[in-house]
C-alpha cells in the first residue's frame, strides 16, 4: 500500500469519525445524558482522533459537558490529550 493511499485512507476515516462523533456529542448534551459510563467510552474513542482540529473541537464540547458531571474525570482527560498531543509533539 502507497503513503498516499494510507494517507488518504485515513482522512476519510477521519471524516467519518468526525461525522459520527460531533452526532454522539450533539445527542448527549441535547438529552442531558448522566451516563459517565457512556460518556467516559466516547471520550476515549474521540481522543484517539484528536491529531484532527476539527475533532479536537468536539473533544473539548464534550469534556467541557462533562466537567460540570464530574470534574475530576474531565480533567483527566484534559490531561490525557496533553499527554498524548501536547507532550509527545
Amino acid at each position: 500500500m502507497e503513503i498516499s493511499e494510507i494517507t488518504h485512507n485515513l482522512k476519510e476515516l477521519t471524516k467519518k469519525a468526525q461525522l459520527y462523533y460531533s452526532n454522539e456529542v450533539e445527542s448527549i448534551i441535547n438529552y442531558n445524558v448522566k451516563d459517565k459510563s457512556r460518556i467516559e467510552a466516547l471520550l476515549d474513542l474521540i481522543l484517539d482522533f484528536c491529531f484532527d482540529k476539527d475533532i479536537l473541537l468536539i473533544y473539548k464540547k464534550l469534556v467541557r459537558y462533562y466537567y460540570n458531571i464530574d470534574e475530576n474525570a474531565a480533567i483527566f482527560y484534559i490531561n490525557a490529550y496533553r499527554v498524548l498531543y501536547i507532550v509527545i509533539s
